[in-house]
């Protein structure tokens, strides 16, 4: 039996929320730390951002369907603290696009961390607050691998 209508399971989606304002803050750091001509890499990074976007829409229309209040588009402490080390580490890398995306399959492989831990709650959603999560837990591992393949492109630098 779930309870899908308890402050855990507003709790979980808020949480959820707040990994996805860390990714969009994240591809925001990315494209800034991305060399210009990269275009292709600020395209992606903006795909990405476009996709937490949605994802943060979808998650406040459940919050505010089963009583919770809308939210704001705070961050987790982790993702300040990420996004920190991404502005120091990208500026003493050689190789900026490779440090990136690396940082960014790091923030990707906490998003899915995240959903993985919301999902594992079996009885807190009914079925279709979990096909929801489900899609977009599926959806976020796709990017995770397509950011993944773009790191593997670029050299490491000597």
């Amino acid at each position: 039996m779930y309870t899908d209508n308890s402050s855990e399971s507003i709790g979980i989606l808020r949480d959820l929320v707040k990994i996805n304002n860390d990714r969009i803050e994240g591809y925001i750091k990315a494209i800034e730390a991305t060399p210009s001509d990269q275009t292709s890499l600020i395209a992606l990074f903006r795909q990405m951002i476009e996709q937490s976007e949605e994802y943060v829409q979808e998650l406040q229309a459940l919050i505010q369907s089963r009583g919770g209040e809308q939210i704001d588009h705070s961050t987790t402490n982790m993702g300040k603290v990420y996004r920190l080390w991404m502005d120091i580490r990208s500026g003493l890398q050689s190789n900026k696009s490779r440090t990136v995306l690396e940082l960014c399959e790091f923030g990707e492989d906490a998003a899915l961390k995240a959903y993985r831990k919301a999902l594992e709650s079996e009885d807190t959603f009914d079925i279709d607050v979990r096909n929801l999560l489900f899609r977009q837990e599926s959806e976020l591992r796709d990017s995770h691998d397509t950011i993944k393949a773009q790191r593997d492109q670029y050299q490491v630098t000597r």
